[in-house]
This record gives structure tokens, sequence and C-alpha cells, in this order.
């Protein structure tokens, strides 16, 4: 299937792995704006992958796995 992106439009993409490269699954995400509005919030895929569309700009993610640090960048 193809996907269509609005204009403007992109996709932003990470994967979450653990110390030694394994995926974390359901790892909790979420990516907010330049004004720290929550974007995009979802867990991560079975092979650790957190994709979603989002307008042109800035963002920060965070992300958590129990029995982990919380990430925020």
């Amino acid at each position: 299937a193809e996907a269509v992106l609005p204009d403007g439009a992109g996709l932003f993409s990470c994967r979450v792995l653990d110390p030694v490269g394994e995926p974390l699954a359901g790892a909790e995400c979420s990516l907010t704006d330049a004004r720290g509005r929550k974007v995009a919030t979802a867990g991560a895929d079975p092979f650790g992958s957190f994709v979603v569309s989002v307008a042109e700009g800035e963002y920060r993610l965070a992300v958590g796995s129990e029995g982990y640090t919380p990430h925020r960048g």
C-alpha cells in the first residue's frame, strides 16, 4: 500500500532498543511540538519502531518502558 501525506507533512520515525540492541516492543513514545503540545503518543511495535505523520517543524521525543530510565530529547 502507498502512503499519501498532506503537503508540508513528513514522517517521524524512531526505533527503541534496549542496551544490548534488542527492540523494546510496547515502549511508550510521545512526541511534543516546540510549544510543548503533545502531537502523538503510541507504543512501539514488536520491532521497537514508532512512526507518525507530522507537519514540518521541531519536535521532542520522550520514551519510557518499565524497568528503564525514561529518555527525553
